[in-house]
């Protein structure tokens, strides 16, 4: 993907990644809000005021499912958070991360994950999907501002932190990219 003056023009060689994604297996974005989507302590009228790059990043991936992993999945259903989220984005969020404390297959989470809760949730919320082969097999990417919150072979996989006093800025997008054309190109080489 490229930018142009902020603007992604999708490349020949992203249609062509995009092809290879196997229709039973989605790729997921666990997505952050707070020192994501928006500055950490933001005014009101900065909210979702860095959403625009994530927009123009999934026009590029339509089969991308998009997964609320933000804190506001504990204060706002999932009706509620798609009310307030630009409409571009209400129609691409799947769903939101499970509370792993108050899940009843929380025990099914394989033990590794335990000490990372976001990642952990993620496997839940694949599991409840019947998409954990696709988890399981690094079908998934995250934007979040909390390194705690995944293991450290996963941070470099298949996370991307933007500064959180900023928000998402160009070059994090051309990380996150990075990262799913990596992940992408290692399943079309299996496949």
């Amino acid at each position: 993907m490229r930018y142009i003056h902020g603007t992604a023009l999708c490349s020949q060689k992203d249609k062509a990644i995009k092809r290879t994604m196997k229709s039973n297996c989605e790729f997921i974005l666990f997505l952050d809000f707070d020192g994501v989507l928006h500055p950490l302590e933001y005014e009101r009228q900065e909210v979702f005021s860095k959403s625009e790059y994530l927009k123009q990043f999934l026009e590029c991936y339509q089969n991308m499912a998009v997964v609320v992993s933000s804190g506001w999945r504990r204060w706002y259903s999932l009706e509620q958070i798609k009310q307030m989220v630009p409409a571009w984005l209400a129609k691409r969020i799947k769903g939101v991360l499970p509370v792993i404390d108050e899940h009843p297959r929380r025990l099914d989470v394989p033990e590794e994950l335990w000490c990372y809760p976001k990642q952990a949730e993620g496997y839940l919320w694949s599991l409840d999907q019947g998409l954990e082969e696709c988890f399981e097999n690094g079908r998934w990417v995250a934007l979040d501002k909390n390194m705690s919150a995944y293991e450290e072979n996963a941070i470099g996989m298949h996370v991307v932190f933007p500064n959180e006093r900023k928000g998402l800025q160009e070059q994090d997008m051309r990380v996150l990219e990075e990262k799913v054309r990596h992940l992408m190109s290692q399943e079309s080489t299996v496949s």
